[in-house]
């Protein structure tokens, strides 16, 4: 009967033993799913935190871009209006030119024609004093 008891002892001792491998070996399964979740969302989270910086430093580049586009076509705009003020001014400053000479032009003319225009009159004026004289 001390054999028995004993045998049972072993027996219940070995069950034991098996019990608690069994429990650490779930245990241990049971943490490796946790450890591969935890590793998944931490790579999925990752990932997402990959993607939204490559998203926003491709908004920030757009709108770097965007604002270089924009400060270019700015600068061409003024230039070409720089242009365009010059032109008129270089046209009105033609223009004025050109007035000023027309003037000269018409105002020799008529110097011109008044001058023999008073010859004219002078040798008129003459004839009618040696008409005068004459008679």
């Amino acid at each position: 009967e001390e054999e028995k008891i004993q045998e049972y002892s072993v027996r219940k001792e070995k069950m034991l033993h098996l019990r608690k491998a069994k429990e650490e070996e779930v245990f241990q399964e049971k943490q490796a799913q946790r450890n591969l979740m935890i590793d998944a969302q931490s790579k999925r989270l990752s990932e997402m935190q990959n993607d939204e910086e490559e998203r926003v430093e491709k908004q920030v580049a757009e709108k770097e871009a965007s604002d270089e586009a924009k400060r270019l076509a700015k600068g061409e705009a003024q230039r070409r209006w720089g242009d365009d003020i010059q032109k008129s001014r270089a046209a009105q400053i033609q223009r004025k030119a050109a007035n000023r000479q027309r003037e000269r032009a018409e105002d020799a003319e008529t110097a011109v024609f008044l001058g023999e225009w008073c010859k004219v009159l002078d040798k008129q004026e003459q004839e009618e004093i040696e008409a005068k004289w004459r008679i």
